[in-house]
């Protein structure tokens, strides 16, 4: 996700995408586990799945 992000937006710091992609993590399902990290932590799930995550264009 950060690669293709940077590989696309070359004068763009990374560190702007950061938090979406941490979010993404969060929500996103473990294959072994069967919950996301965000539902391990606090109980229930965070309510905005990752396909809900857009980025602005400049």
């Amino acid at each position: 996700m950060i690669r293709s992000h940077v590989s696309e937006n070359p004068d763009e710091h990374p560190f702007n995408i950061l938090p979406y992609a941490v979010q993404c993590y969060n929500s996103t399902r473990n294959k072994t586990t069967g919950f996301t990290p965000y539902e391990l932590v606090f109980g229930h799930t965070s309510g905005r799945p990752p396909e809900h995550i857009y980025l602005e264009k400049n």
